[in-house]
């Protein structure tokens, strides 16, 4: 699970870097990992909303203008946790229909 978050680390690191803010990779680390935590910590399924607050207030925190950093947000929460997700989705029915064809 280390590696997964490095991964997610440097690819919120990447979106910082397209969208021109330059925040370096442990500050990006650190914006993902607090407001991550902070989702955990509230015992709503994926964070949903609290997580959302959390990345928005720390991006807000270091100067970024609010339309950037609700932009930010988005794109952020869509890769690290809807993008997951859907491939999560993909590979279970991909699975699911392998073991219908075997059974029979």
């Amino acid at each position: 699970t280390m590696l997964t978050k490095i991964i997610i680390i440097f690819t919120i690191f990447l979106i910082f870097r397209s969208f021109e803010v330059e925040f370096d990779i442990f500050q990006s680390g650190q914006i993902f990992l607090t407001s991550l935590m902070a989702g955990a910590l509230s015992f709503i399924p994926g964070g949903l909303l609290i997580t959302e607050t959390g990345l928005l207030g720390l991006i807000l925190k270091y100067g970024v203008e609010f339309s950037l950093a609700s932009l930010l947000v988005l794109v952020i929460r869509f890769i690290s946790l809807w993008f997951i997700t859907l491939v999560g989705f993909c590979a279970l029915k991909i699975i699911s229909n392998k073991d219908i064809v075997e059974s029979k």
